[in-house]
This record gives structure tokens, C-alpha cells and sequence, in this order.
């Protein structure tokens, strides 16, 4: 298992690990409008993730055998209250129980805490079942946001961690 920074020849596999993550999690929390139109975007998805890869510093992909699995997305938190936090704000895996997560967020909080931070957050769509992975992993549960996403909004459960 390696841990390693995007690159624009992962743009394609990031966007199809992105989406199926979304059908895989997402199904009965979220509209079927809404997994459509992130389905049937997919090619314009990926376009805009190569015209936009200069940016992706904050980006990592788990592979192994030259393949990717995971996917990880860190950034500067912009939530109410977390202004001095780091953020993961995408985490998707193929395969469960293979230790695949862990190791991402173990590397999410790396990266973050070599940039001075001393906490991170991640939010997680009440209803989605991987909320007790991020409770498993010693998140603290502190309170619910409003998502929003087009014209359609969702709770988030918020979770804390000390870097």
C-alpha cells in the first residue's frame, strides 16, 4: 500500500472512485436526482478535475499493485468555528476493511499537522454509515451542519480531531 500525491493521469480513476463512492454511500440518503446528475456528469467531471489538477496540491490517492483504491481530499476549514482547522473533505475507498481509510486519514492528519495545524474535521451526511468508522478512529462528535448541494439541503455530523 503507497500513499502518494495526484497526479493528472489519476483524474479519470479520482472522479470514477469520487462517483461510486456516492452510489456505493449515498443511495438512500441522498435524491436520485442528485446521483444522477453526479453520474451523468462524469466526463465533464473529469475535465474539469484535469483543467483544475494545478490546484490539487491537498489531493492524495492510496494504491496498491498500481492500482488506486482510495481517494483523499485535505483543505483549510472554512466552517463556523473551525476556521483554524484542517479539513478532510473527501474520503472514499473501493475496498473496506482492508485498513485502506485508516491509513488515508492517518495521512490526511500527516500532511495537515506538518502545516501547523493542531485539529482536523470531517463532516459526514447524517444517515451515512461511515460515520462510526469516524467515530471508530476517535472522532468527536460536536455538532450538525446544514449541506447544501444544488437546490437540495442535508445534514452533516461534524467530527473533531486532535493533530
Amino acid at each position: 500500500m503507497k500513499i502518494r500525491r495526484k497526479e493528472l493521469k489519476d483524474c479519470q480513476r479520482w472522479v470514477d472512485i469520487n462517483i461510486k463512492g456516492w452510489n456505493d454511500h449515498f443511495r438512500k440518503i441522498v435524491s436520485d436526482k442528485l446521483l444522477k446528475t453526479i453520474t451523468d456528469n462524469r466526463d465533464v467531471r473529469i475535465e474539469q478535475d484535469k483543467q483544475e489538477f494545478i490546484n490539487d496540491d491537498w489531493h492524495y490517492v492510496l494504491e496498491e499493485d498500481n492500482q488506486i483504491f482510495g481517494i483523499t481530499k485535505i483543505k483549510h476549514s472554512e466552517r463556523n468555528g473551525f476556521e483554524n482547522c484542517g479539513e478532510i473533505q473527501v474520503l472514499y475507498v473501493e475496498k473496506t476493511g482492508e485498513g485502506y481509510g485508516k491509513a488515508l486519514m492517518n495521512k490526511a492528519f500527516e500532511v495537515l499537522k506538518d502545516k501547523g495545524y493542531k485539529k482536523a474535521v470531517v463532516g459526514c451526511l447524517f444517515g451515512n454509515p461511515s460515520n462510526e468508522f469516524y467515530k471508530h478512529i476517535g472522532g468527536k462528535f460536536v455538532r450538525q451542519d446544514p449541506w447544501y448541494i444544488f437546490d437540495e439541503q442535508y445534514m452533516e455530523n461534524v467530527y473533531e480531531y486532535d493533530l
